[in-house]
C-alpha cells in the first residue's frame, strides 16, 4: 500500500475574490436546457457582470395550457437567485 501525502498547512487563509461586480443579471432556465446558460455566459462575458442561474422544472409538449402552469415554478426560480440581494435584470429562456 502507498504511503499517505503529507499534508502541509498553511499560516495564510483563503479568502474569496472581493470583485466588484457593476451588474448582477439573473437567468430563470428549464432543467431540459442544455445550450441557454453557457451561450448567455459568453454572449455577456466579462469581469464586470455577474450572471446566477436558476432552473425550473418543465413539461413537454409546449402548449400555452402547460406554459401557463409554469408561472408558479417562474416565481419560485426567481426567487432562488441571489436571495435579499438585487438584480439588474431577470431573463427567461
Amino acid at each position: 500500500m502507498k504511503p499517505l501525502p503529507e499534508i502541509k498547512v498553511y499560516p495564510k487563509r483563503p479568502a474569496l475574490d472581493a470583485r466588484p461586480l457593476e451588474r448582477r443579471i439573473g437567468l430563470i432556465i428549464l432543467a431540459t436546457d442544455h445550450t441557454s446558460e453557457p451561450d448567455f455566459r459568453r454572449m455577456v462575458a466579462s469581469e464586470r457582470v455577474g450572471v446566477y442561474v436558476a432552473r425550473i422544472p418543465y413539461a413537454n409538449p409546449t402548449t400555452p395550457e402547460n406554459l401557463r402552469k409554469m408561472q408558479p415554478a417562474l416565481t419560485a426560480g426567481a426567487a432562488l437567485i441571489l436571495p435579499d440581494e438585487p438584480l439588474d435584470a431577470v431573463c427567461y429562456s
